[in-house]
């Protein structure tokens, strides 16, 4: 399958668990050093994308004396209704911001609840080699030197999770269509995209999205969830279980390992939903991206009143927000913002 490899290298073959981030070896292993594999270029394969010229966008300052960058910068972000459009998944608006991070040398690293099968081929689109956590903290994926990844399991697996939220659904006496019920031609439907790339939305490994009708099971469902050990989270489009495991556990993770050996970067995550609420409470500068109502996450808003809001929604706020950070400016805070919508319920 163009820009996915089925047959995975041995490196890949046994996850490791998230109790082997500390073994003695695993910094001095075969993977790069932290900061080395956040580093990497775009794949020796790939051409960094040139910006086009646009007069919708804004762009970096390139005046003599313009502020740089914050040393160690990192930025985390999710992805549908963020960095994509929740509805082409489109990233156009977001070329120009795009492309002077990787200018400037800067890692962006991909957290969202899609699967490996289909952040991989979108991170050489967008022209980034850098770590990746995959479906909603389920996987932290380390590149390691050879155009592949180390996987960092830190879910359950996702038949697991199917098999429980069956239950889950017998226990609250309603039908949840979860994604390994569906059809590839029924995720295509559900989500807007095209044929082949809902089969990779579906090559689930620790996250099992699913559809509620009655949103007033939730809290019931939550319990069921919570007694068997499991979390329910929000996403854009469906609802996901998951094991006790998150965006910003993985992160975390990927952080201590350059513990001591590097300096600690300046964090800057970026999400819309909230099963991105962990990343940006792990961040050291959240930014909330509103919805195309232009209105911002209920529950972001009112756990993080400090975080700074986007202008825009989706990849055209993403940039506008990003070459503020690179400008050296801020954002308008939650808490100065009139930007707020109901929580709602994007793979």
């Amino acid at each position: 399958m163009p820009g996915f490899s089925g047959s995975r290298r041995e490196a890949d073959k046994r996850p490791t668990r998230k109790a082997e981030l500390d073994r003695p070896g695993w910094r001095e292993g075969s993977l790069p050093t932290p900061w080395a594999c956040l580093r990497e270029g775009p794949p020796a394969t790939e051409r960094p994308e040139v910006a086009p010229k646009t007069r919708e966008s804004p762009r970096a300052p390139e005046r003599p004396g313009a502020p740089p960058e914050p040393a160690g910068l990192l930025v985390v972000t999710d992805l549908d209704g963020t960095l994509l459009d929740e509805t082409t998944y489109g990233f156009e608006a977001a070329r120009p911001a795009l492309a002077e991070l990787r200018r400037r040398g800067i890692p962006v690293v991909l957290a969202s609840s899609k699967t490996r099968a289909e952040m991989e081929p979108l991170s050489r689109r967008l022209g980034f080699r850098a770590p990746m956590i995959v479906e909603n903290g389920g996987a932290l994926l380390l590149p390691n030197g050879d155009e592949g990844y180390e996987s960092v399991v830190f879910g359950l697996d996702a038949a697991v999770l199917a098999i429980a939220l069956r239950a889950i659904s017998r226990e609250v006496g309603s039908p949840l269509a979860g994604f390994s019920s569906l059809t590839t031609a029924q995720v295509a439907r559900l989500t807007g995209l095209g044929i082949g790339p809902a089969a990779l939305a579906r090559r689930r490994d620790y996250d099992e999205p699913f559809l509620l009708d009655d949103e007033r099971l939730l809290a019931r469902i939550q319990v069921s969830a919570t007694k068997r050990g499991l979390r329910i989270t929000r996403g854009g489009r469906f609802f996901h279980l998951t094991g006790n495991a998150d965006k910003g556990t993985a992160l975390r993770a990927l952080l201590s390992r350059s513990a001591g050996t590097c300096p600690t970067p300046d964090t800057v995550g970026l999400g819309d939903a909230g099963n991105d609420l962990s990343l940006l409470q792990a961040v050291d500068r959240p930014i909330l991206l509103p919805g195309k109502n232009g209105e911002i996450d209920t529950t972001l808003a009112a756990t993080l009143p400090a975080a700074e809001c986007a202008p825009l929604p989706g990849p055209a706020g993403w940039n506008a927000a990003i070459l503020t950070v690179l400008a050296g400016g801020r954002l308008p805070s939650v808490s100065s913002s009139k930007q707020t919508r109901p929580a709602r319920s994007t793979p």
